[in-house]
């Protein structure tokens, strides 16, 4: 039984590497060359070849007498809301013992990633703990475009749509069956977002703030400015380069599934508790938390002054009840005068030159 789940695994996983190369595809048909368009490029390469390599390698591990995957798996299960889960449970699938310091994990793990001379399970382990470093590219690189106006991806079409959505469901549920249930769907997700903090943040202390729960709200926060400024911009206040409206609304669309996807991540961390400073810990907790509802408060007006139809501003309003004032026109007819007229003009002109003397 557990060998036909992860022949159906497998399958499932090759299926959904196919599906997310055709979004690869679809997306390569209408290429830019603007920086930011190649860097959130090949941030989504980057996470199909991880998936991939570590589904490969996955596969290629035996399995323990009994139908469950092998001991050394049973050591990356983990806690539900553990948001390490991912990397330690590959590392069990892996055979691979997890560092001590997974932070210098992450941050060194550039190197065996990219080596030509890695083993190719040191390699997959490393492509996952750079999940995070690519996802914080992703971030930066969207709220930038929203920001500087540029299109980070066209707008999909309705089958590529549906291809990506297949290339998620399948890898999913296909990694899931391959691992006899280790990895379960949205284990990746929340690893990418919490390990933002150990990628950029400091060495965390137990007396300071979680830096996983730090970096999945800064992300969040900086998605939902992005947003709000293109959307204001954009409406009212025009202070930032313009966009077309159909590359608003993609990118936005974006950044809101990306901060749906921070939000679901947040509520599995762990948030700062009060430490020794009861009273000034709950009031710095309370005040986070007043930021990240007033930014996302602002992300929402700011999406919805981006993607309603037409214009408010006045400047960009046609007159179209101005008042329509009656106009008089002067028509003058020139005919020739009757000679009597005439004469009776030259009388009655005050300008006539009198007649000389001389003159008979």
């Amino acid at each position: 039984m557990a060998y036909t789940g992860r022949r159906l695994g497998g399958v499932g996983v090759a299926l959904g590497t196919v599906a997310w190369a055709a979004w690869l595809a679809g997306r390569l048909t209408h290429a830019s060359v603007h920086p930011l368009w190649v860097v959130l490029f090949v941030s989504e390469l980057l996470g199909v070849i991880t998936g991939a390599v570590v589904a490969i390698v996955v596969a290629r591990r035996p399995v323990a007498i009994g139908g469950h995957p092998c001991p050394s798996a049973t050591r990356g299960r983990g806690d539900g809301t553990d948001a390490d889960r991912y990397p330690t449970a590959v590392a069990g699938l892996l055979g691979i013992a997890s560092g001590p310091d997974l932070r210098e994990s992450v941050r060194g793990a550039w190197r065996p990633a990219f080596a030509p001379d890695t083993p190719i399970a040191d390699r997959a382990l490393a492509l996952v703990r750079l999940d995070g470093t690519r996802r914080l590219v992703m971030i930066v690189a969207l709220a930038s475009s929203l920001l500087l106006g540029v299109a980070p991806l066209d707008r999909p079409t309705p089958w590529l749509l549906g291809v990506g959505g297949a290339g998620l469901v399948l890898t999913s549920i296909g990694s899931m069956l391959l691992t006899g249930g280790v990895i379960r769907p949205g284990d990746r997700l929340r690893w990418s977002f919490a390990s933002i903090g150990l990628a950029v943040g400091p060495p965390e202390r137990s007396d300071g703030m979680p830096v996983r729960w730090a970096g999945v709200t800064g992300s969040i926060v900086v998605l939902n400015l992005a947003v709000a400024l293109r959307g204001l911009s954009d409406r009212w206040t025009h202070g930032l380069p313009p966009m077309a409206d159909a590359d608003r609304v993609v990118a936005m669309s974006a950044a809101l599934l990306l901060v749906v996807s921070g939000l679901a991540t947040l509520r599995k961390l762990t948030p700062p508790e009060p430490g020794r400073h009861t009273t000034r810990r709950l009031e710095e907790r309370s005040a986070r938390q007043s930021a990240l509802g007033a930014t996302a408060i602002a992300g929402i007006l700011g999406l919805l002054a981006g993607i309603l139809p037409g214009s408010v501003d006045a400047a960009d309003r046609q007159p179209t009840d101005r008042e329509q004032r009656p106009q008089v026109q002067l028509v003058v007819d020139e005919v020739d005068p009757h000679a009597t007229e005439v004469g009776n003009r030259l009388v009655d002109s005050t300008q006539m030159t009198p007649q000389r003397a001389d003159e008979p």
